[in-house]
């Protein structure tokens, strides 16, 4: 509770300056009327003055009510009320102490300052009319003797109470004046803040132009990257993908003219292989070389116009690409990818600033073209050793079964009944077909002609045999389903024929193995070289089977050699 009566003898605070002025002025009008009302009080006390002590205790409580209203934010009401009260009092005393020459009068103008500074202007404006009004009606009750004779009074207590007026008058134009310098001030303070806001907001938004730029940057340089990546997972060749990207540079970054150059195998020239322009102008002639040196040494003379690049322990000095004519920048890139150099993108256009264009982007676009040229690069050697490796395997596979079929042709038939040897040959026309790889739907040329589709035994791009079936009905369309049929089945015959040939030749290998390993164990049984030697011949000649075998020894102190044979 004490702290809340101590709250009461300052005024809040508020942002807003002419609130605050507001709130300012009335509490320290408030405040100068509570001490001239507790004064009164005293004096009055002093003087025994029963009737002016209930007055001035009336007017203490309704100044601390006011000051209540203060603090509750209530700053015009408690304004409004205090003035009309001051008004009230000075016309009473007044019209009570003797017409309009009584010294009070003058009081008006204070009013008419406490109404401005602590409620509005136009209040201020409102109490200078009613105190006209006032000083009018008393004048005319004076004239037609309404109010009581007025009592002169002493020039001292003249004197004294003109100076108390215009002291009050002169601390409320103070008060006036100082209100309008704290407006000032803050509103010149809330200028420089709005100032400072404003700049910062200019700042912010060219950072966020910047910002945006860089982001729009970023984005061109995603979509190109994404763009040169799908061309690249499409083409099969690096001419097209060369072609497609400048083309897509071309149309998203709308520039002048995009040349792509390639490094040779030798590396001594690099070869313009795409050249794109807005106009369709190219920068130069297909094949156009520009001269290539590479060394590991840094002390390479060049010229005024030639390029250098540092890729991995290597040094490329490369001639310029030439400008085309109006064109202000000429800006080259190096196609560079796992520390080795494809070729070179050049770029022209007619902006003086290479900014505008987008560095970073071209240099990110041109690392994605290496990038890419190296992956199709090793994909086509890729290919090309698994084509290799077919043709090697492929070919070990030709062999195989060719030196399998050499004893004859292996076929069966089922009839239904039983399966049965055949040795059925085919029409050329149907031949050629399935040599090619294709199954084929013919009309056998059998005494009982009947429907019949065969399919081709593929291994390995090798055609090892022939698989099929047939229908009575020589009318008889093969649905899709049954040639599907017939040739997963014939791809499932190859993998077991296959796997059975590797399984005897493997089968094969170890019975030779085997039987090394015997006669070997068997030489070793003896020291005796004669004995050696006639061993290997029989063991040679059990276990292969032959009719005969012989060994020959050539030794070194005879002239003839020595000879051991069994039959």
């Amino acid at each position: 509770m004490l702290s809340g009566f101590i709250n009461l003898f300052s005024p809040p605070a508020f942002d807003d300056p002419v609130k605050a002025a507001q709130s300012r002025n009335s509490h320290t009008i408030l405040l100068g009327t509570l001490v001239l009302t507790f004064i009164s009080l005293i004096y009055t006390i002093i003087l025994q003055m029963p009737g002016q002590i209930t007055v001035a205790a009336i007017v203490l409580v309704i100044e601390f009510g006011l000051l209540v209203l203060i603090q509750i934010r209530h700053i015009q009401l408690a304004s409004a009320i205090l003035t009309s009260l001051l008004w009230a009092a000075l016309v009473l005393d007044i019209a009570l102490g003797g017409s309009i020459r009584s010294i009070s009068f003058g009081c008006f103008a204070a009013i008419i300052l406490i109404a401005g500074l602590t409620i509005s202007n136009r209040a201020g404006f409102i109490f200078a009319a009613l105190s006209l009004i006032a000083s009018g009606s008393l004048a005319f009750a004076e004239n037609r003797g309404s109010l009581p004779a007025y009592n002169e009074v002493g020039t001292g207590p003249m004197l004294l109470w003109y100076g108390f007026e215009l002291i009050v008058i002169a601390l409320l134009f103070y008060l006036a004046i100082h209100s309008i310098s704290f407006i000032s001030r803050k509103v010149t303070g809330k200028a420089k803040a709005v100032e400072a806001a404003n700049a910062l907001i200019e700042a912010s938004q060219a950072d966020l132009k910047q910002r945006t730029s860089t982001l729009e940057k970023r984005n061109t340089t995603l979509q190109n990257v994404a763009a040169i990546s799908r061309i690249a997972n499409n083409v099969k060749s690096e001419e097209e993908l060369l072609e497609q990207t400048a083309n897509i540079l071309i149309d998203q970054n709308k520039m002048e003219n995009i040349s792509i150059f390639v490094l040779d195998q030798v590396e001594e020239n690099v070869i313009l292989q795409v050249s794109c322009s807005q106009t369709g102008k190219p920068l130069a002639p297909a094949g156009t070389q520009l001269n290539v040196i590479r060394s590991e040494s840094t002390n390479v003379l060049i010229g005024a116009h030639t390029l250098h690049f540092k890729i991995g322990v290597w040094n490329y000095y490369i001639d310029s690409p030439k400008s085309l004519p109006d064109m202000q920048t000429n800006l080259t890139f190096a196609l560079v990818g796992n520390e080795r150099l494809y070729g070179l993108l050049n770029i022209q256009d007619e902006s003086p600033d290479p900014q505008e264009i987008g560095i970073e982007t071209l240099q990110t676009v041109a690392d994605q073209i290496a990038l890419s040229m190296s992956n199709i690069r090793m994909l086509n050697e890729l290919q090309s050793r698994v084509k290799e490796i077919g043709l090697l395997v492929g070919g070990t596979v030709r062999s195989a079964w060719e030196q399998l079929a050499s004893g004859g042709m292996i076929g069966y038939t089922y009839n239904r009944l039983q399966v049965l040897a055949a040795n059925e040959t085919f029409p050329p026309e149907v031949a050629g077909q399935l040599l090619a790889g294709k199954s084929v739907s013919f009309i056998s040329e059998e005494t009982i002609p009947r429907a019949r589709l065969a399919a081709p035994i593929k291994l390995r791009d090798n055609i090892i045999g022939v698989i099929g079936y047939d229908n009575d009905n020589v009318n008889h369309e093969w649905q899709e389903d049954e040639k599907v049929l017939l040739e997963t089945v014939a791809s499932r015959v190859s993998l077991a024929l296959e796997n059975t040939r590797l399984v005897a030749e493997a089968q094969q290998r170890a019975e030779r193995e085997r039987m090394i390993a015997q006669v070997t164990t068997r030489m070793r049984e003896t020291l005796d070289i004669e004995t050696i030697l006639k061993t290997a011949v029989n063991e040679m000649r059990q276990s292969l089977a032959l009719s005969g075998a012989e060994v020959r020894l050539e030794l070194a102190e005879k002239s003839d050699p020595a000879e051991v044979s069994h039959e």
